[in-house]
């Protein structure tokens, strides 16, 4: 029992080293936060093990802790607004804070991304932030390579366009709704007649 204990260690030793950061920026990128990419990592291979520990192989890991980093950083979002609207709750500002030049510059990628659709969002963060092949991605997506190379084109002329295009309000609004802070009358206004940040409000909604 204790030589098996040991394989299984030494095997999410060997997954950790080789996948730990594709996991980490994919759940910095969704959630936003270092510490809360840091539980979903720390999370995600505690899923593993348990998974190995049942004797189960993870046959293509990389995509298997893609996955579980995704389901895992949407709860986080969720779990995130929830305590925002409770009345004096103090849980969202005691954790320590990042740099600040840092969390700025993630914001502005963070508030452009939430504003494609949903796929090809996914598909960009996937290819470019942890660096999946597009055969991963059609995995993990549940499509094909062809489908992904696709949503990648389309993704790179709507990022490329909307950093052309967007107005210092947009970016504003977007990164109060990726903090998850409600947005004023003002900004809701604002949301009504943009189509982009109409988009990111819906979406990060949905993922919450």
């Amino acid at each position: 029992m204790q030589a098996q204990d040991s394989r299984y260690a030494a095997r999410l030793a060997a997954l950790y080293e080789a996948h730990a950061t594709d996991v980490f920026r994919y759940a910095l990128h969704l959630t936003g936060r270092r510490e809360d990419a840091e539980d979903v990592v720390q999370f995600v291979f505690l899923q593993a093990f348990g998974t190995l520990e049942t004797g189960t192989d993870l046959l293509h890991p990389r995509r298997w802790l893609i996955k579980a980093a995704k389901h895992r950083s949407l709860n986080v979002l969720r779990d995130r607004r929830e305590a925002s609207v409770v009345p004096g709750d103090r849980r969202l500002v005691a954790r320590d804070q990042p740099d600040p030049e840092e969390a700025e510059a993630l914001a502005a990628v963070r508030s452009m991304l939430w504003a494609l659709p949903e796929s090809q969002h996914q598909a960009f963060v996937l290819r470019h932030w942890s660096g999946l092949s597009q055969d991963e991605i059609a995995d993990v997506l549940d499509t094909t390579p062809g489908a992904v190379e696709s949503l990648l084109i389309r993704a790179r002329r709507n990022l490329l366009e909307d950093r052309n295009q967007v107005k210092s309000e947009c970016s504003r609004v977007r990164n109060r709704l990726v903090q998850a802070l409600a947005p004023t009358a003002g900004e809701q206004s604002h949301i009504a007649s943009c189509r982009r940040c109409r988009m990111a409000q819906a979406r990060l909604l949905r993922a919450s």
